[in-house]
């Protein structure tokens, strides 16, 4: 099957399950599925030492806090149209939010908006600015959106597949936040692809975009006074799905569709290479790598055919899986799995999610330098030292930046049952839920 054909097959699927509510994997209360969350990577403030999470379902995007929860959250808006992903900056004073007209196809359009500097979660927030993409920015298990730790740019990623044309007319924007309310300072750079991952560098000035028609996946900088220059481009034969830069982008992970393919990769202002590549046994959607290079977490899910949902801590110069966990159980037609780490620590700390299932890994593998989460040894390979049940399938999950015994760490997860679950790395159980 080409990977045409397995994207309109994506596409047909996710207006089964999304577009037409109740006809496969229908929610079993009336709450609707969560389809984004975030939290802030760093504490808010020295005094509260908050952390902003932010939830989307449906047309709504949600602010609360993680630490003062009090059974409500700090304020909802509806965006007015159906909201796909949401991105805090680090401490959690922007909220880029986009979404998509429905039904996606060839003419659809996206929308992005940015809220901030955000001083009281309990709004309206400031809005700096409303845009309307020409296509729609949305992908298959990633995500083709980001915003830079510090809040100064946005970068997006378009189009979702251009039906019986010869190209696609996916483009990369970038967008310089205001310092007041207008329009924006944005480039663009045409690339004709279904764009599927974009990641700002720790630092924020390199951007890396995974591509879907073309198989490659591309380095951006960011120029001082703005602008998008690309630097290089690799080629690697099958769809990026995920990618995921070091502070600096000199190390980059990136995760492949049917070739069943995650690597370490070497970037730099004139060359994309490669570093090594393993196969595994399904499509890589999620990854994260540590500022520092350490390790990064990977994920594939079941997509057909004997493949399953596993997860992988890499260090980027060996091959070599440190572990492998591979959950006992594999539903039939498989489930997401979607995984986030303490990246600010290397990798000190992970989470994942699988069907039902919140995990947790933070017992070191290298004990000296406290960096690479291990978990415990058990069956199916390095065994989650928390692993939580959710009501529901669980659609996304997101931790914050630092693991050390002198912070806490949070993490967040949202269900298809419209349940909010908000963890942090000492507790063996929920610090609170919220439903939609």
């Amino acid at each position: 099957m080409t990977e045409r054909w397995v994207a309109v097959l994506c596409v047909g699927l996710f207006a089964m399950t999304v577009l037409i509510p109740g006809l496969v994997r229908a929610p079993t209360t009336d709450h609707v599925p969560f389809t984004s969350v975030d939290i802030a990577g760093d504490e808010q403030d020295s005094t509260t030492k908050d952390h902003r999470v932010a939830a989307s379902w449906r047309q709504n995007v949600t602010l609360l806090s993680a630490k003062y929860f009090n059974g409500s959250p700090n304020y909802t808006t509806d965006m007015g149209w159906p909201v796909d992903y949401v991105v805090l900056s680090a401490d959690g004073a922007y909220l880029a939010v986009v979404g998509n007209d429905r039904p996606l196809n060839s003419t659809s359009q996206g929308h992005l908006r940015l809220y901030g500097p955000i001083a009281n979660p309990v709004g309206p927030w400031p809005l700096l600015y409303t845009i309307t993409l020409n296509h729609s920015a949305w992908s298959d298990g990633s995500r083709p959106v980001d915003l830079a730790r510090d809040g100064s740019y946005v970068a997006v990623g378009t189009e979702v597949v251009n039906y019986g044309a010869s190209s696609s007319p996916g483009y990369v924007y970038l967008y310089q936040t205001p310092a007041s309310p207008g329009t924006p300072t944005s480039w663009s750079y045409n690339w004709a692809d279904w764009i599927q991952a974009v990641r700002f560098s720790g630092r924020g000035t390199e951007i890396i975009v995974g591509g879907f028609f073309t198989h490659a996946w591309k380095r951006f900088h960011i120029p001082a006074g703005g602008g998008l220059t690309l630097d290089c481009t690799y080629a690697g034969g099958d769809v990026y799905y995920s990618v995921s830069p070091s502070s600096n982008a000199g190390t980059v992970a990136a995760g492949q569709g049917s070739s069943n393919d995650v690597g370490a990769y070497t970037s730099s202002s004139t060359t994309c290479g490669q570093s090594w590549s393993t196969t595994k046994n399904g499509q890589f959607r999620r990854l994260s790598m540590a500022d520092d290079a350490s390790y990064f977490i990977a994920a594939h899910f079941y997509d057909s055919g004997s493949q399953d949902s596993s997860f992988y801590l890499f260090h980027p110069g060996s091959s070599t899986a440190d572990w492998t966990y591979t959950p006992a159980t594999q539903p039939t037609g498989g489930a997401p799995t979607y995984v986030d780490s303490a990246v600010k620590s290397g990798g000190k700390m992970c989470i994942g999610n699988f069907d039902t299932h919140v995990y947790r890994w933070e017992h070191e593998v290298d004990t000296n330098h406290h960096k690479g989460c291990k978990g415990t040894s058990g069956t199916g390979g390095a065994s989650p030292e928390f692993d939580y049940t959710a009501g529901a399938r669980v659609n996304d999950v997101a931790m914050t930046y630092t693991a050390s015994n002198s912070l806490i760490t949070y993490y967040v997860a949202g269900d298809n049952d419209g349940t909010l679950y908000l963890f942090h790395n000492t507790g063996a159980n929920t610090d609170w839920t919220w439903a939609d």
